[in-house]
């Protein structure tokens, strides 16, 4: 007879599972149909899942949520979103081998089948997960829009448990993305601190889809910190537009620096808009109307559009 007094079960229920457990690992401890039972009849497990069983009856924690969807297998680990640190959200995705059975059908779990299974679990994981790198550019390529794969790699890299080049390499390595360009780019400015792809979404985004003056891109010009290269001049209104790609650290120096190059233009007569990528990818909309009234300020007549994003 077992019980949760028993020692191995109290063991893998309290420190190597959060208070969550498949019927298959009450059998490996020895526990029969009737202890499990009974256990269900006094109230020392709850039926969870087919087949999962958990301690406690109050609202599940994120980390028992995922280990439940991988307990609903007896092969299974976590992919995308939900090998990344913090994840907390529904679906749990769960990769399972190529030949295991998914009719069965759970709510809040998502389930893919994977020939590679195999090859992309990571051993000695809690819970089992496929490396950082291939869930970050697995859910980068299935993200809705350019917005969320930034904010997906960024959030990532800003936790420095893994770099931009092993991002990368995966990247390469793996055989089938239909975003494979996209993801390299942003990849390469979050980590240079460059703004390539950051200017084209601010022309198409911010500019474009509302209307505003378009101006003249990386223009020369010449002041008392030397030669540099504006992002966007709107000359005609004596506005700068400069596009931070640093998506989640700063340089002090590289900081120190944008604050010399803003007051020479300032000292130009020409005032700066520095603009980031959550201002221009996941807001356009607001950047459009508040760059509007800057220009407006200055002397612009023309109106906005509104875009199918404006609310």
């Amino acid at each position: 007879m077992i019980d949760t007094r028993d020692p191995g079960l109290r063991r893998l229920l309290t420190i190597q599972q959060p208070r969550v457990v498949a019927r298959r690992q009450l059998a490996e401890l020895g526990a029969s149909e009737d202890d499990v039972r009974r256990m269900l009849r006094r109230g020392e497990l709850h039926r969870w899942h087919a087949g999962v069983y958990r301690l406690d009856t109050g609202p599940p924690t994120a980390e028992q949520r995922l280990w439940a969807a991988v307990l609903l297998f007896p092969r299974a680990t976590l992919h995308r979103e939900s090998a990344l640190p913090g994840a907390a959200g529904l679906p749990a995705h769960v990769l399972v081998p190529h030949r295991t059975s998914t009719r069965r059908q759970v709510p809040g779990v998502s389930v893919t089948r994977s020939r590679q299974f195999d090859a992309r679990v990571q051993p000695r994981t809690s819970p089992p997960r496929v490396s950082l790198e291939d869930a970050a550019v697995e859910a980068a390529d299935l993200a809705v829009d350019l917005g969320h794969r930034l904010t997906l790699l960024a959030d990532l890299l800003h936790t420095r448990r893994t770099t931009a080049q092993r991002v990368l390499a995966e990247v390469g390595a793996a055989p089938t993305l239909r975003h494979r360009a996209e993801i390299a780019a942003l990849l390469t400015d979050i980590e240079a601190g460059t703004s390539s792809v950051l200017e084209r979404e601010f022309l198409h985004r911010v500019q474009r889809a509302h209307g505003l003056p378009v101006g003249d891109r990386q223009r020369r010009a010449v002041s008392r910190v030397g030669l540099t290269y504006r992002d966007v001049e709107l000359t005609r209104w004596g506005v700068v537009v400069e596009l931070d790609g640093r998506a989640f650290h700063d340089d002090p120096r590289a900081r120190a620096r944008d604050l010399q190059r803003d007051l020479a233009s300032l000292e130009q007569g020409l005032v700066t808009v520095r603009l980031g990528w959550s201002q221009v990818v996941r807001d356009p909309c607001t950047t459009a109307e508040a760059l509007a009234g800057v220009l407006r300020a200055r002397g612009w007549t023309g109106r906005t559009a509104r875009c199918p994003r404006c609310p």
